[in-house]
């Protein structure tokens, strides 16, 4: 699909700023505090513990831990701001440190975890941590003990991954943004969108990725869906692999919130 160019509105005495891109985020309006990154996510992760479900589906569960000797891989899918307060939903892979487990077999755990933080006094805090999909198996692998073993769907399996939060609000004068990688040629997007609020009315792009600056900074842009100022809408579109972001845009409006209901998926 060939991506067009077009403008984004002009707005008198509005200005839209992006939260930092580690938030990987709904971003709207401008904001002091410091960058969330991986590497920070890691280290807030240390001493917390949640409890893991077993791999094969069994009535087991175990307490886990996360310790800073394990090798984490974290990739940040979204999150949500409210004021001074962020929900930001990460995957993560890690195992057990070699050694650790009093003579049992390192065990690794992967899946879906969403994080509460608190912005306060200066610093990000972590407040909890909930476990959505992570999993764990008990099972030894003969890999290199730095490697985290990953669970790949088969080919005749595809996987549906969700690219957006189900209900959310967009500020006037602002946008919500949700970034994603199509990994595959041959993935769909597919989904819908309804908006309420003022005029009942919201603007959906899909934009590559490196085409997010231009759009903040109300350059010209590519991207390879706009619905128009619309109040529901259907997306079912097949993208090139590549990294995009999903933009619900609310930058013209003046006054009024617009409250969004989404099921927008990547099948792949």
């Amino acid at each position: 699909m060939t991506p067009r160019t077009k403008h984004l509105p002009q707005l008198v005495l509005i200005t839209v700023l992006m939260l930092p891109l580690f938030l990987q985020a709904q971003g709207s309006g401008y904001s002091a505090e410091p960058e969330i990154s991986p590497a920070q996510i890691r280290e807030m992760l240390n001493g917390r513990t949640v409890n893991v479900s077993d791999v094969n589906n069994s009535a087991r569960n175990i307490s886990w831990t996360f310790d800073r000797s394990e090798l984490k891989e974290v990739d940040v899918i979204a999150a949500t701001r409210q004021g001074n307060r962020v929900s930001v939903a990460i995957n993560i892979r890690t195992g057990s440190a070699p050694g650790t487990c009093n003579g049992n077999p390192q065990m690794f755990v992967e899946g879906r975890l969403r994080l509460d933080l608190h912005y306060l006094a200066g610093t990000w805090t972590l407040t909890s941590v909930e476990n959505l999909t992570m999993r764990y198996s008990a099972s030894a692998y003969s890999g290199p003990s730095s490697s985290i073993p990953t669970y790949t769907p088969p080919p005749s399996a595809p996987r549906t991954i969700s690219l957006v939060s189900p209900a959310f609000t967009v500020a006037p004068g602002n946008f919500s943004y949700f970034p994603f990688r199509v990994t595959n040629a041959g993935a769909r997007i597919t989904g819908w969108f309804r908006a309420s609020g003022g005029r009942n009315d919201i603007q959906v792009l899909i934009i590559p990725a490196i085409e997010f600056e231009n759009f903040r900074n109300r350059n010209q842009y590519r991207y390879i869906y706009d619905s128009g100022w619309v109040t529901v809408a259907q997306i079912n579109i097949v993208p090139a692999p590549g990294d995009y972001y999903v933009i619900f845009n609310n930058v013209p409006a003046i006054v009024s919130n617009k409250a969004i209901t989404a099921n927008i998926s990547l099948i792949e």
